[in-house]
């Protein structure tokens, strides 16, 4: 069977876009800045919206996507360490331990060969 997912993406009025450009953490605040006569309410309803909400967290991750290092700025940053023969030995050496970390070098692995029995109970409340 296939699912089909459409979204429905609902025009916002000028002042619910300027809210989520203005927004700062304080909605009262951000409602006061954009007009709103009752801003209190007004940010309190802006927050409920689900679109609102949504567009809020896309443009805080778009803002802070560039300040964070991806899995493989890390990596490459490790790995520069460890391999740079300047820095402390402890330094590298810890560098080196991370960077296995990350690539899961370091993870005990367990094999079960033997039968396993397996016993579910279900109560449906009768």
């Amino acid at each position: 069977m296939f699912k089909h997912v459409f979204k429905l993406r609902i025009m916002l009025t000028d002042k619910q876009q300027k809210f989520i450009d203005l927004y700062d953490g304080n909605a009262t605040r951000t409602a006061t800045a954009c007009g709103y006569v009752s801003p209190s309410t007004a940010g309190r309803r802006c927050l409920l919206n689900v679109q609102i909400c949504a567009e809020i967290k896309r443009k805080r991750e778009k803002e802070i996507a560039p300040l964070v290092a991806n899995r493989q700025e890390r990596q490459e940053f490790w790995t520069d360490m460890m391999r740079n023969p300047e820095e402390k030995s402890n330094d590298r050496m810890r560098a080196s331990e991370l960077l296995g970390k990350s690539e899961g070098d370091f993870l005990d692995r367990v094999e079960n060969t033997g039968d396993v029995a397996l016993t579910i109970k279900w109560d449906d409340g009768k």
